[in-house]
This record gives C-alpha cells, structure tokens and sequence, in this order.
C-alpha cells in the first residue's frame, strides 16, 4: 500500500506539472501577436530592434530574398507600443547600407550608415521621425576598417560609435553635444 500510495503520488504530482505546463504555454504563446513591419517591400526582415520605453522602438531592414543585392536603407518605427509600424528610409544616401540606428526618442534618432564601394561611412541624423536626415559625420575609412559597426546615444547629446579592428586597434569616436563634434 506504501508503494500504491508513493506510485500515485508521483503520477499525480507529474500529472500537475504537465497540466501547469499547458496552461503556462498557452498563456505565454497568448501574450504574442502578430503585427505588420510597414514595409512595403515583400520578404523585407528585421536585424536589429531597440526600444526607447514601452511605446517607442525603432528597427532596421534587411533583404530576406538576396541579402547581399542592392544597399537596404530602409527602417520602421512604432510609437504606440507595436500596434502600428511605419516604414522609411533614408533616401538622401541611396548608395548607402543602415548599419546601426540610435534611437532617442519617437522623433530623435541617430543611425549609422555605410558605402561599401566608397569606402565611406557617415553618421546622418533625424529630429521628425525619419522623414529627413541630415549628415553628421562624413569619413572615408578606405582600408583602416570595414565601417562603424555600431552607434549609441546615451541621451540626445551623448554618443559614441566605433569601427571594425584594424592593426590592433578600434576606431571610437564620441560626442557631447548631439553629434555636431565628434
């Protein structure tokens, strides 16, 4: 009887834990829904998503068919928690692939951007959600490295940027006054 009662109890105990496991499921998979990019070009995906609070998040682009084809410049934003997304791009520098973004806010963004052809790498900036940007920095880094890998601003005025390692050494560029002095 000590066995019948030890052999139920597990059974029972596993019988719990995999209807918690159900219910936990179920509830998880629940909290996630499905929601347009704004792209307006098929098979375009997402490589990089940063959250500025629980509205606002801004992301970038890339080819899902041929990735390495012609430059991808393209983002899109949410400024209502992720129920709607609007798409842009940086169409000022179509040569140019967005390489990192530094969102600051719904309408304030930084974003780092590269011609691998040139050799030239440019830091362009938005104050209206992406309907325009102007340049900020423009540098030829030819063969000391390949482009700014990433940007981050840790408020409107502060940011730093930096390139690939190039003869033991790592290209950082910052700024303290919003990107107009790096």
């Amino acid at each position: 009887q000590i066995i019948m009662k030890k052999l139920f109890s597990k059974k029972f105990y596993t019988l719990i834990l995999i209807i918690i496991g159900m219910f936990s499921a179920t509830i998880l998979n629940a909290q996630w829904l499905n929601k347009a990019s704004g792209f307006k070009t098929p098979n375009r995906g997402i490589y990089e998503m940063i959250a500025v609070g629980s509205d606002v998040a801004w992301a970038i682009a890339y080819d899902g068919t041929s990735p390495l084809s012609a430059p991808i410049n393209e983002f899109t934003r949410t400024t209502d928690g992720g129920n709607h997304w609007t798409a842009g791009s940086i169409s000022a520098f179509p040569d140019f692939y967005l390489v990192g973004i530094a969102p600051v806010s719904a309408t304030l963004c930084y974003a780092s951007i590269a011609n691998l052809d040139n050799g030239n790498a440019k830091i362009v900036k938005t104050t209206n959600g992406g309907a325009t940007w102007t340049e900020q920095l423009n540098y030829d880094f030819g063969a000391s490295f390949a482009f700014f890998a990433d940007i981050y601003f840790f408020n409107a005025n502060d940011g730093l940027i930096y390139g690939d390692q190039s003869n033991g050494y790592i290209t950082i560029f910052t700024t303290h006054d919003g990107g107009t002095h790096w």
